[in-house]
């Protein structure tokens, strides 16, 4: 029997999307000028879109090593540079943990020291 639940649909479009059989359609606007640009993202362009965002925050913004990073957010040396390569998708989550830590710069220290 055949499931009708809308989670369903959304878990099939996720792993087509991680196995490469699609892409995300995606919309970027123009601040100035408003205009929008239609392009189409598979998850190689994710991948490598978040390692370099990730790469460029930990050593550019927050200067700090990998080593740093990694225990301030509670994951392995091995996991963070298997992000920064590209290896594995950076989740969102983690992004977003390492804006705030470049925003909030006063809790990077506890973090680190946790």
């Amino acid at each position: 029997m055949k499931s009708n639940h809308k989670g369903d649909d959304i878990l099939k479009g996720w792993e087509n999307f991680k196995a490469g059989r699609v892409k995300l359609r995606t919309w970027t606007v123009n601040k100035k000028t408003g205009e929008r640009t239609l392009s189409y993202t598979g998850i190689e362009d994710l991948r490598k879109k978040r390692a370099e965002t990730l790469r460029v925050l930990r050593s550019k913004e927050l200067k700090m090593s990998q080593a740093e990073l990694a225990q301030a957010i509670h994951v392995s040396v091995r996991t963070l540079q298997g992000w920064e390569i590209g290896r594995s998708l950076v989740p969102e989550p983690v992004i977003l943990l390492v804006k705030v830590l470049k925003k909030h710069p006063e809790i990077k220290k506890e973090l680190v020291e946790a």
